[in-house]
């Protein structure tokens, strides 16, 4: 992880400290566009991350889903995206979202920038988030955030049918995460 300069930005939205993802109380969905139509939802049921926050406001935050628990309510379908064609769960077991940047947007919604790694390719990514719900052990916060998936390497063979798309491109992420000071 690395630590970045964001005192006006951090400082406001975590006290100074470090702080553990509840993976039991937090989750991660995503959904996408089948046949044009229809709307394919899923999450990730194993998710981990930290966030560390210096006193001077710089900070480390890194999230991780685990790609063997995604779960579509499918589970012939759910094979299928952690086997080899697809995400290849066996030889990338994670997702991994690294925070480089978070900058306020107002209204209370905040913009985190950083760095998506999928099945060995990383590339940028934008979370939309709101201020967090934070007492003095616990946080609550709300992010979204959207990709291509052909721009992040998800373009797999079978994908078509009679020559059209039978899955859309672009993945909404939902995330509402609890965090617990450690």
């Amino acid at each position: 992880m690395t630590s970045l300069p964001a005192p006006s930005v951090l400082e406001t939205l975590l006290p100074p400290g470090r702080w553990v993802l509840d993976g039991s109380a937090s989750a991660a969905r995503f959904r996408i566009r089948h046949l044009g139509f229809a709307t394919v939802r899923g999450r990730f049921h194993d998710l981990s991350g930290t966030v560390i926050v210096a006193a001077d406001g710089s900070f480390e935050a890194e999230g991780a889903v685990e790609v063997a628990s995604i779960d579509t309510g499918d589970g012939t379908r759910d094979g299928r995206l952690r086997g080899e064609g697809f995400f290849d769960a066996e030889r990338f077991p994670r997702i991994v979202f690294a925070a480089v940047h978070a900058a306020p947007r107002g209204l209370g919604a905040w913009t985190v920038d950083g760095e998506l790694t999928m099945g060995g390719e990383t590339h940028p990514l934008s979370f939309l988030a709101w201020k967090p719900v934070v007492d003095d052990d616990t946080f609550v916060l709300r992010a979204e955030a959207s990709l291509s998936r052909r721009a992040h390497g998800l373009d797999w063979p079978g994908l078509k049918q009679a020559g059209r798309a039978v899955v859309g491109d672009n993945v909404g992420i939902d995330l509402e995460l609890v965090g617990r000071r450690a």
